[in-house]
């Protein structure tokens, strides 16, 4: 988090359009809008790394389009999803298909894209 507006407990008085963070409270900036650590936390999920090892219980954080945090972690997020009792893993690569016909008519690829498919 950029800190460089970071006031102390007796200048939030005089604080407008800055954001505050004092020991890891988060105040609304002078535009009431939240100010957040990640864009996105997938909660509760069963994480799948792909690699073979053994599946974990925990969260994953994304900013900016990546992945920022693994596990359990502090902060909070503009949108958080409940992946209870769900796999939580790297999207799959589809090497074989005959979707060169179906492209045309179906943009989503069903049923790949329903079953993680994220590349063909």
């Amino acid at each position: 988090m950029n800190c460089s507006h970071v006031k102390s407990i007796i200048d939030i008085k005089n604080v407008k359009e800055q954001t505050v963070y004092i020991r890891g409270m988060i105040f609304m900036d002078g535009l009431n809008r939240n100010i957040s650590d990640f864009d996105l936390i997938i909660k509760n999920g069963t994480l799948v790394d792909g690699t073979g090892n053994k599946p974990e219980f925990g969260d994953i954080a994304l900013k900016d389009g990546l992945i920022a945090a693994v596990g359990k972690f502090q902060g909070k997020a503009d949108k958080e999803i409940d992946a209870k009792n769900l796999i939580v893993s790297p999207g799959f690569v589809d090497i074989h298909t005959h979707y060169d016909g179906q492209a045309i008519w179906d943009s989503q690829l069903k049923p790949s894209s329903m079953h993680g498919v994220t590349t063909v």
